[in-house]
């Protein structure tokens, strides 16, 4: 193999600085050219990267948001969720940090001390009763201290869950995915339209099975 063919792959300090790193690795002078094909040569378009990596590297001022969910010792859990909020803070540049915090705390702690400082709320989905109460105290310390709430899925449930029982006064206002309940201000969807056809299923199972089909209802 000629010594011109062969190209670099040395660590950089983020991703996003893999496009503009291989062109100083000479990676532009070398091509696989059909025999039809022209041989000219076109320098890389990298501006819109140099700008990722300019906001990346030099913020101009950072936000914490705290994620309130159950599977944070296994962060990859929330691979999209991280890399989500990684660039909305790149599209407005700041860095974003994140605090980490496990929903079952805040069920026999007050969430106050964890979340004063925090910039914004973020509950994700998740699967089952466990944490639901403490992710149910996050939304409440948001709406009642003003701080931006973003619940995914299972976390807009429990916002609604949480407004029912503390605005409306619904004190039992609760999900049918966790079982029986007087109030069920969240039920599991159990049929629907697939073309012409009507197709049921049975509310009782696996919870992770509803989840997604999870909906408010309304209330008569």
């Amino acid at each position: 193999m000629r010594e011109s063919a062969v190209i670099e792959a040395r660590d950089v300090d983020n991703i996003y600085a893999v496009p503009e790193a291989y062109p100083r690795r000479r990676a532009p002078t070398t091509r696989c050219w059909p025999r039809s094909a022209s041989r000219r040569r076109f320098p890389p378009a990298l501006q819109s990267w140099h700008v990722i990596n300019e906001r990346v590297r030099n913020p101009e001022g950072a936000v914490t948001i705290a994620i309130v969910g159950k599977y944070t010792g296994m962060k990859d859990a929330y691979k999209s969720l991280i890399e989500a909020l990684s660039h909305g803070g790149i599209a407005n540049k700041v860095k974003v940090n994140l605090d980490w915090i496990e929903s079952e705390v805040f069920e026999h702690e007050d969430p106050a001390p964890f979340l004063e400082h925090v910039n914004g709320i973020l509950v994700p989905g998740g699967f089952g009763q466990r944490g639901a109460e403490g992710k149910i105290r996050a939304a409440q310390f948001a709406r009642e201290r003003n701080v931006p709430y973003f619940g995914i899925c299972f976390g807009m449930q429990m916002a609604v869950i949480e407004a029912a029982r503390n605005l409306v006064g619904i004190e039992d206002a609760n999900s049918t995915e966790f079982g029986p309940t007087k109030e069920p201000l969240v039920g599991l969807m159990t049929e629907w339209l697939r073309g012409n056809e009507l197709e049921k299923r049975s509310n009782v199972g696996d919870p992770r099975r509803h989840q997604c089909g999870s909906a408010p209802i309304r209330r008569r």
